[in-house]
């Protein structure tokens, strides 16, 4: 009797050993919407991501709440993010895209768990195996909090079982442990060419520090894929539309600086002092323009951007001459402008009494002109500018000491002597003597401030810009929401600076030829310069004038018939009119704000 209730006990005790070892197994419940698909991607070529990858193209596995498109829609979220991060280790080999095809878009098993009813067929997935799962993190080095091949379905059976998937058939009138093996998805032979994402390019490279030199940006150190030139920040019909801005107000501005520095420099008889501090200005901005001239006649976007994965860099001639010439003529820009600034002030404030300090300031602007122009010449520091238009300085300690910080003092400068000028003038207003004054400086005035406008939005901008630099291109998530939904995947581009802002930065810099031009180069001084230069006075042109002032009198003779008299005294009126040479001094006609600055001064 003892005996028998031991071996009862102990067959009592094995039951419930074996009822909790196998009621504690994994298992998958299954899906009855579960049915199996040939693979989209085989009719469908814009979903055929895993094509090649995928061993069972005419058998996956989809259910109502997952069909194809979800899982290309998966798949392609994953390869956006690889492809923009992904090490080359991770991108080179097959592996990779294997495992994690067959994470989203699993094989498709069909099986018959109802013994008594084998027609009866219940779709049930084939799972990515632990292992290779295990593998592919490693190999892509993705942090555990990003992604883990332990993590379970419903806190109860695991996404990557480690060798058989258990499911319940019960409802199926099978078995409620029936297990389906899972998928390997390893490979000998798995190296392969590194994937890059539009629109990154692949760019084969040994040496990341060198080819960085050379032009081109990688997104990461373990990465050949590189960024493309130019910058995707906005679409490439809104580059073409940038590219355009700045060739058309650099041509401009070339030609309105050089009309005004031929006129009042080359041809004028009766230079100025006003006319010879004003000239440096003007061909300061000339050299700026040049500089965005020969982009534009060298070739265009080609002399920025000579392949589509590299920007131009110190190697590339044209690039470090534009660079070296915006670079000096800026320089020179803004040293004139703030001394302008200065001369203005002394000639509101003492009108009779001339500076002469133009024999200092033209050395001491050329020595500092060279300087900070020379230093990123023998570094070889001059590069195109991702986001911009030009080849400039390269790197923000250049920046910032070679130009920014310059331009910071002379803004400083400027603006003081700006608000002096402003209370000059009201007291002369409050006062209301020598009230004519303040018409005789409203140009010099004017041309000041706009310079000064379009400098402090370039300086504002700047500084703007490297304070929201981690915000504009730190994100992709947006930019990779575009890449997996857009039908043109050019349009996707990066968060950063609107167009609108990008474009009044490119009329800042380039405008001021144009500013110039419609202040100083349209009056009547300017065009008295022209008719009293050799151009209008020479043989040539007078043997022309005086045929067609003959010819007018003919033609009046004819057409008034009997009125010869008045005809002929009309026509001697205006012969006189076109003959005459104006014997008045040129001091006279210029502008009365050139007048005030310069009577009784000498250069």
């Amino acid at each position: 009797m003892k005996n028998t209730v031991v071996v009862l006990s102990l067959i009592f005790f094995i039951c419930i050993l074996c009822n909790r070892v196998c009621f504690s197994q994994d298992y998958y419940q299954v899906d009855p919407t579960a049915r199996c698909e040939p693979y989209i991607g085989l009719t469908d070529s814009a979903s055929n991501l895993c094509g090649e990858y995928l061993d069972y193209n005419t058998s996956v596995y989809v259910t109502d709440s997952f069909n194809q498109a979800a899982q290309t829609f998966e798949v392609k979220k994953f390869l956006n993010v690889l492809a923009l991060v992904g090490s080359t280790k991770c991108k080179s080999s097959k592996n990779t895209f294997r495992s994690l095809c067959s994470m989203n878009i699993q094989e498709c098993v069909l099986v018959s768990p109802n013994i008594s009813n084998p027609e009866i067929k219940v779709a049930v997935p084939k799972r990515l195996c632990y292992e290779p799962c295990e593998e592919t993190i490693e190999r892509c080095e993705i942090p555990p909090m990003l992604f883990t091949c332990s993590s379970k379905k419903n806190n109860v059976s695991m996404d990557f079982p480690v060798s058989n998937s258990f499911y319940n058939f019960t409802l199926s009138g099978g078995l409620w442990n029936e297990s389906i093996s899972c998928y390997n998805s390893t490979i000998e032979n798995d190296s392969m060419q590194e994937v890059c994402r539009k629109p990154l390019l692949l760019h084969e490279s040994t040496d990341h520090e060198a080819d960085y030199d050379k032009g081109y940006l990688f997104v990461s150190e373990t990465s050949n894929c590189v960024v493309p030139c130019p910058v995707p920040i906005v679409t490439p019909e809104e580059w073409k539309s940038l590219y355009l801005l700045t060739d058309v107000l650099s041509i401009l501005s070339m030609v309105g600086s050089f009309y005004l520095f031929f006129t009042f420099i080359i041809i004028n008889k009766k230079r100025t002092r006003y006319d010879k501090m004003h000239s440096f200005f003007v061909l300061s901005v000339f050299g700026m323009s040049v500089s965005g001239s020969i982009v534009a006649f060298a070739g265009g976007p080609k002399i920025l951007c000579p392949t589509p994965d590299r920007i131009a860099v110190f190697e590339d001639s044209i690039c470090s001459a534009q660079g070296f010439l915006f670079q000096f003529f800026s320089i020179g820009a803004i040293i004139w402008w703030s001394y302008s600034a200065f001369d203005l002030y002394m000639t509101v404030r003492t009108i009779n009494r001339p500076l002469k300090l133009m024999k200092f300031v033209i050395p001491i602007a050329f020595v500092i002109q060279t300087v900070f122009s020379v230093i990123p010449l023998a570094t070889k520091r001059y590069r195109m500018i991702r986001g911009n238009m030009d080849c400039w300085l390269h790197g923000t300690k250049y920046q910032n000491g070679l130009f920014w910080i310059p331009l910071g003092i002379c803004l400083t400068v400027g603006s003081v002597f700006i608000c002096l000028v402003i209370y000059e003038i009201y007291k002369i207003v409050h006062a209301n003597s020598k009230s004519g004054s303040i018409r005789l400086q409203l140009k010099p005035m004017l041309n000041i401030i706009l310079i000064y406008v379009s400098f402090i939005y370039i300086f504002i901008f700047n500084f703007y810009m490297n304070g929201k630099e981690d915000v504009f291109y730190g994100q992709l998530d947006s930019f990779l929401d575009c890449l997996n939904n857009a039908a043109d995947e050019t349009q996707c581009v990066l968060k950063g600076p609107s167009i609108g802002s990008l474009g009044f930065f490119i009329f800042c810099i380039r405008i001021y030829g144009v500013y110039i031009f419609f202040l100083h180069g349209i009056n009547q001084r300017a065009a008295n310069i022209w008719r009293e230069s050799i151009f209008f006075n020479n043989r040539f042109v007078a043997t022309f004038r005086d045929s067609w002032s003959r010819s007018y009198r003919n033609d009046s003779h004819i057409s008034n018939g009997g009125k010869d008299q008045t005809s002929s005294t009309r026509g001697e009126t205006r012969s006189s009119y076109l003959d005459s040479d104006d014997s008045g001094n040129d001091e006279d006609r210029a502008p009365k704000s050139i007048q005030l600055s310069d009577r009784n001064q000498n250069p």
